[in-house]
């Protein structure tokens, strides 16, 4: 497939994470397949076990990070060490759960590539390319961080091993690319119906009313697909976002009560860019997928409203534009990639994100501050 294709390494790196039983030759010998999808399992299956067994482990021992400067920052840690290690174990569950759901929609976007071949976009070199180098830098910052943290000698940031502030990692940058791959597959799609607008705009193509019918069945198997990944995606940016700011706040004004002070505010400093980015990233192709699909309608609509007139429909097209945007307006809460059917992703998901973060580090603060009174 063609939209597949251009997600370059993001759809590959599907197949040992989500979808490991796609692609596979229906004439593949049983226990040749079984094995196949055993051995594409085995890494993020071993990592899984590695990861919670970590966090299970990790609950109910002492440890000392920095209690001795902040309780309030010590206990954010824990929560954040534990919740992302956690999140792996969900991604597992998702992977089981909605492998079908996954599998059936990849399987409506090359019906749509046979169906509706006219609107059609040529391979991209640029956007696979874009797409690959969007994984890489996942990858790289991971590394950054993991030699960052050997780079100093000793643990700045915790207690714990390098062996698990690596599945730490492991486990955020598995959900980001988990995320990114959805906000690219989104983009693709948007532009796909891009170009069935323009060419219906235009006259050029002879399909009939079926694709804007089966669009809303598209954009409705998306949503079952992928809602919930959106949902981890944006729960685990925003705790990023939230604690990596209170951080580099508390690592400032702290002064020299930390060690290594300057690598901890640029760990936190390339967290907070990266989250912006993927949040920003996600809704904007989220947005572009369900707005494509809303102006196609509408230059359905306004199409056949000239059509009406060349047939000396007796209907006046006044009224007829009245109807056709009353429908338009009813139908837009439901033309919205969503999570859970109820939360919309869209262009203005960054800025709901971001004021959920100021929310929360002014709270988090005044915990500080009230903190600090105490001791004295």
């Amino acid at each position: 497939m063609i939209l597949t294709r251009d997600l370059g390494i993001l759809f590959i790196f599907q197949k040992l994470i989500t979808i490991p039983n796609y692609g596979l030759s229906k004439k593949c010998h049983p226990c040749i397949r079984k094995l196949i999808i055993g051995l594409r399992c085995l890494p993020f299956a071993c990592s899984t076990i590695i990861v919670l067994y970590q966090c299970f482990s990790y609950i109910g021992e002492k440890r000392v990070g920095f209690p001795e400067v902040s309780d309030v920052a010590f206990i954010l840690s824990e929560f954040d060490f534990i919740f992302m290690q956690a999140i792996m174990g969900l991604i597992a569950i998702y992977a089981i759960t909605h492998n079908k759901t996954h599998i059936r929609f990849l399987n409506l976007i090359e019906i749509y590539e046979k169906n509706y071949s006219a609107f059609r976009i040529p391979p991209r070199k640029f956007m696979k390319l874009w797409n690959s180098a969007k994984f890489l830098a996942i990858v790289l910052h991971m590394i950054f961080l993991n030699t960052l943290n050997l780079a100093v000698e000793e643990n700045y940031y915790r207690e714990d091993t390098l062996f698990s502030y690596f599945f730490y990692n492991l486990s955020i940058a598995i959900v980001d690319i988990e995320g990114i791959y959805v906000a690219s597959l989104a983009r693709l799609i948007g532009d796909f119906f891009d170009r069935a607008r323009i060419d219906r705009t235009n006259k050029q193509t002879s399909v009939k009313v079926l694709f804007p019918r089966d669009s809303m069945e598209f954009l409705n198997t998306f949503n079952d697909a992928f809602g919930i990944i959106l949902f981890f995606s944006f729960i685990a940016e925003f705790i990023c976002w939230c604690l990596s700011c209170f951080f580099i706040i508390w690592r400032l004004s702290s002064g020299d009560l930390v060690e290594h002070n300057d690598c901890l505010i640029v760990e936190c400093t390339t967290w907070i860019l990266r989250s912006v980015f993927i949040i920003t990233h996600i809704g904007l192709a989220c947005d572009h997928f369900s707005t494509t699909i809303f102006d196609y309608k509408a230059t359905l609509n306004h199409l056949s409203t000239y059509q009406s007139e060349e047939n000396e429909n007796k209907i006046n097209k006044f009224v007829v534009n009245q109807f056709q945007l009353k429908k338009l307006h009813q139908t837009l809460l439901g033309l919205n990639v969503s999570i859970f059917r109820s939360i919309n992703v869209n262009s203005s998901t960054l800025f709901k994100i971001f004021t959920s973060v100021v929310s929360h580090i002014v709270i988090l603060m005044q915990f500080k501050d009230m903190e600090e009174q105490r001791s004295q």
